[in-house]
């Protein structure tokens, strides 16, 4: 026995910020507002548990739940379990399990987890030897440590990254904050569309507070050339959208937009920004783009039944 359990008896929203605030690389699936913007788009409902060791809530966890024809229904927890502190291999296999406790396959449930761990040999022997069967390989992305200082996070970036900030900066774009996003997500939905690739539904966003959300546009005589979205989840923040015309990228407008967000992200004491996820091969080009901002490369382990 480990000594945590999870308490599925409707946790309030207070007590899961508060658990969430102490957590340094959260995750969006597991915020409490995002959660509900995401299930409501994809007509899913939440289920939430807190994490406890003896009277102490160290953690939450938080899956989607949708309902399938005869019957079947998918528990999918995304990205965590999370703890305020890096938990023991024990522990986290308990919470795991507990998770697949809770929605059994004899209820109807096919529970699915994508643990926030690392791609290691060790992890895999880890999960592997509790059971679990891997069916789809990992995220990849970046964390950038915000808590550095502005003259290392400059001093961090690839030297052509750099150099094509600076060019920005001499281009006379103004950079301004939207609180209007119904623009950026009807570009965002055409490149969807175009590209052929999977996401969010662009309604998600337009359901997420205002206050979680930064939204900022570069512009050139008065025109919008780029823009980007990003995600606030507790002591984190998540780069979810990006868009630019030709002359913005001729202009290094995006160099621009993301280094003004990384300065902003800064001031509201945010320590960690995923840069929203890379895929080297299928998209090079914004893999590289994101690799050059510098940061700590991961790979999570990947989904599990």
């Amino acid at each position: 026995m480990t000594g945590i359990r999870l308490d599925w008896k409707a946790p309030n929203e207070s007590d899961w910020q508060s658990v969430l605030n102490k957590i340094p690389r959260s995750s969006i699936f597991q915020d409490w507002h995002i959660g509900v913007a995401i299930a409501k788009a994809e007509k899913m409902e939440i289920a939430r548990a807190l994490i406890y060791r003896e009277a102490n809530a160290i953690g939450l966890c938080q899956l989607y739940i949708q309902r399938h024809w005869l019957g079947i229904k998918s528990a999918r927890m995304i990205r965590g379990p999370l703890f305020s502190k890096l938990p023991g291999s024990s522990e986290l296999m308990e919470a795991m399990r507990q998770c697949k406790t809770q929605y059994p396959l004899t209820k109807g449930y096919w529970t699915t987890l994508l643990p926030e761990l690392p791609d290691t040999d060790a992890t895999q022997k880890t999960l592997s030897d509790a059971g679990l069967n891997r069916i789809m390989t990992g995220y990849q992305s970046i964390w950038l440590n915000l808590a550095s200082s502005t003259e290392k996070l400059r001093t961090d970036l690839h030297p052509k990254w750099r150099n094509q900030l600076g060019k920005a900066e001499k281009n006379a774009l103004e950079i301004v904050e939207l609180p209007d996003i119904s623009q950026l997500l009807a570009q965002h939905k055409d490149h969807m569309k175009q590209a052929g690739f999977h996401a969010l539904p662009p309604e998600t966003y337009g359901l997420i507070p205002t206050a979680q959300k930064l939204c900022l546009s570069a512009r050139k005589d008065g025109q919008d050339v780029a823009s980007l979205l990003i995600l606030r989840h507790g002591r984190a923040a998540t780069y979810q959208i990006g868009w630019t015309k030709d002359i913005g990228r001729s202009l290094h407008a995006t160099n621009l937009l993301l280094w003004r967000a990384i300065l902003i992200l800064k001031e509201k004491e945010i320590s960690w920004l995923d840069l929203g996820g890379v895929e080297p091969t299928k998209n090079p080009g914004l893999a590289r783009f994101k690799e050059r901002v510098g940061g700590e490369k991961f790979t999570l382990a990947g989904t599990y039944l």
